[in-house]
């Protein structure tokens, strides 16, 4: 009887990627779930699906916006900053009303304190508060607190109490003299007087005031001359002449500043500390508590010798200032809070020379990650820094740090964080950092790191929240936010909106299928995905032959929100390795979750 042998057939085996992460545009070997080469795609709960297309909501003015700030007691009013003009613009965003010119058209700070709204731009600090019934703006140095500077002061100046420092916003002071019933001529306090006439008041028998007109001002000299000498106070050691004058000695320093955060002690965000005076730039001033409108001569710090560029804030409370990095001065300082005398202090620490911040319009807290950019990338600030710590950032961009550090004027970019993303906008691009996703970027280093993801066809000047939403504005006047389809509105022309297509890609890295001595033929590709509504989803091959569309999936209209399998055969014989590549080029969604590589093992891999 004869024997047969029965062939052995071939054993297929399947190659998995799931799981799918970010970007990482590193030169090395690159984690299968990360892609060398993506763009607008984001993660939603495992899939990496099509980000969503951004719609204009209003065009306010034909000018780049240069700062938003949304102010709740005004009913849900947003105030804009477009050019060189300021704007009320409601919050259905269909009404707009200029409220203010003559500002500079450059990248404004916006701090709200105490329901006041302080908005620098460099020129004139300015407030955007409620008067009476109305909100109005108006300049810091016109409505600034008149502080008592001399209080217990005799007619011709001795004795005096020194009371309150002048204030760096506001022209005018106020002494307060006990008179003596004999003295005619009285000498106000300081260097020089502005030739305005003061406001004289006295205190009254009956514990009310009155006015006195009846005298002389000589400003050369800051003396008053009365017609008749004040009488005695009516009640014994109290103060009983208010002289209100204004003088030349201060100069609003907080007008020309363009940076500022809220601090204070014990970590209140109940002051306003300030600094980039192109005049003072390694000075920064702070308010008095809860009031924006007092800054005190006396509560000013020169830091180091290089310019200020930004703020941050440690978890544990310190308020850190950033400098380039340079060969002339440290590139961080720390504030911290104190005591003296009843008096709340801010004492000055150096920090290290080390690591630079190159614009401050990118130092956010990220979920108690201070994060700011620097010529090396996006980094956090260790939480324990202090004066003696060498290491007072980690970094978070290793995965996008060639393609970040690439980027021309790095110093223009601006961030902003949302929920538990991070943005970050430059030439026309958005990296994106997600907070769920926490990774260390070697066995070697314990410095964790986030997924980026990066988005393409943007324009953005300033960013902004509300009411848990991502809004901004951009180069052209228009306020943006993210819609709810896969289309980029670009704009009117002609009387008709100009749309672009956002276009999702998504490339893996090198597939080895786990061998790297055998060479491989892959059977099948089979693409676990998402479509939802009117969906596509393109699928490729890419060998050392090219690139080859494998299959192309749509729906439309879909009603199930079934995952669906598409299963294609796509032999591709005698490789080494290969990718797989999809994306989509139509206005429709794109999704997947996992892709499964059916193959077969051949001989001894011989070369190309």
């Amino acid at each position: 009887m004869a024997n047969f042998r029965v062939p052995n057939i071939p054993s297929t085996y399947q190659f998995v990627l799931s799981d799918f992460l970010g970007v990482d545009y590193n030169d090395t070997v690159i984690d299968n779930r990360r892609s060398p080469n993506m763009i607008n795609f984001v993660n939603n709960n495992g899939f990496l699906e099509t980000r969503y297309g951004h719609k204009i909501l209003i065009n306010v003015d034909n000018a780049p916006i240069n700062g938003v700030w949304n102010i709740d007691a005004n009913n849900d009013i947003f105030v804009v900053h477009c050019g060189t003009n300021l704007y009320e613009v409601s919050s259905d965003f269909q009404n707009k009303v200029l409220i203010r010119s003559g500002l500079a058209n450059t990248k404004s700070t916006g701090l709200y304190l105490g329901n006041k709204l302080l908005i620098l731009d460099g020129i004139r600090a300015l407030v955007y508060s409620k008067v009476g019934d109305d909100w109005i703006v108006q300049n810091l140095d016109e409505i600034g607190y008149i502080p008592r500077t001399a209080i217990g002061r005799g007619p011709s100046g001795t004795p005096t109490t020194k009371y309150e420092a002048p204030n760096l916003c506001s022209p005018y002071r106020i002494n307060e003299f006990l008179s003596d019933g004999t003295s005619s001529v009285y000498q106000l306090d300081g260097e020089s007087w502005a030739n305005e006439t003061p406001i004289v008041t006295q205190l009254l028998a009956d514990g009310t005031t009155g006015s006195i007109t009846n005298f002389m001002f000589d400003s050369t000299t800051g003396k008053i001359t009365f017609a008749e000498p004040p009488a005695k106070s009516p009640v014994d050691g109290r103060d009983n002449i208010f002289i209100r004058f204004k003088s030349n000695d201060m100069t609003c320093y907080i007008n020309k500043c363009k940076i500022g955060i809220l601090y204070g002690y014990g970590g209140n965000n109940n002051r306003v500390f300030v600094s980039g005076n192109s005049d003072f730039k390694n000075v920064d001033w702070f308010s008095a508590i809860n009031d924006m409108t007092y800054f005190s001569s006396d509560d000013y710090a020169v830091v180091g010798v290089d310019p200020i560029v930004g703020y941050s804030r440690t978890v544990s409370g310190t308020l850190v200032i950033h400098k380039k990095l340079s060969d002339t001065d440290c590139t961080v300082y720390y504030r911290d809070y104190n005591s003296s005398n009843q008096k709340q202090i801010f004492p000055l620490s150096s920090g290290v020379k080390n690591i630079g911040c190159l614009t401050p319009h990118c130092c956010v807290n990220f979920m108690n990650d201070s994060l700011f950019l620097s010529e090396l990338g996006v980094f956090g600030l260790v939480n324990n820094s202090n004066n003696n710590n060498e290491k007072f950032a980690e970094e978070r961009s290793y995965y996008i740090k060639p393609l970040l550090l690439n980027e021309e004027h790095l110093e223009k970019a601006i961030a902003i964080v949302n929920g538990f993303r991070y943005y970050l906008y430059v030439n026309g691009k958005i990296y994106m950092a997600d907070k769920r996703f926490l990774g260390s970027q070697s066995l070697s280093t314990s410095e964790y790191q986030y997924e980026w993801f990066v988005f393409d066809n943007m324009d953005v000047t300033t960013f902004f929240n509300w009411n848990t939403k991502l809004y901004w504005g951009d180069s052209k006047g228009n306020l943006r936010t993210f819609g709810d389809d896969y289309v980029d509105e670009m704009g009117i022309e002609n009387g008709q909106m100009v749309t672009k297509t956002v276009k999702p890609y998504w490339e893996s890295t090198f597939i080895y299928f786990d061998n790297y001595r055998l060479a491989k033929t892959v059977r099948r590709i089979f693409v676990h995905h998402s479509p939802i509504g009117k969906s596509r989803i393109q699928v490729y091959s890419i060998t050392p032959d090219g690139k080859s569309l494998v299959t192309t999936s749509e729906y439309d209209a879909l009603t199930d929100n079934f995952p669906k399998v598409i299963q294609e055969k796509d032999k591709i014989s005698k490789i080494m390795c290969c990718k797989v590549a999809i994306s989509n080029d139509d206005e429709s969604r794109c999704s997947f979750s996992n892709i499964i590589m059916e193959y077969r093992l051949g001989g001894k891999y011989r070369g190309e």
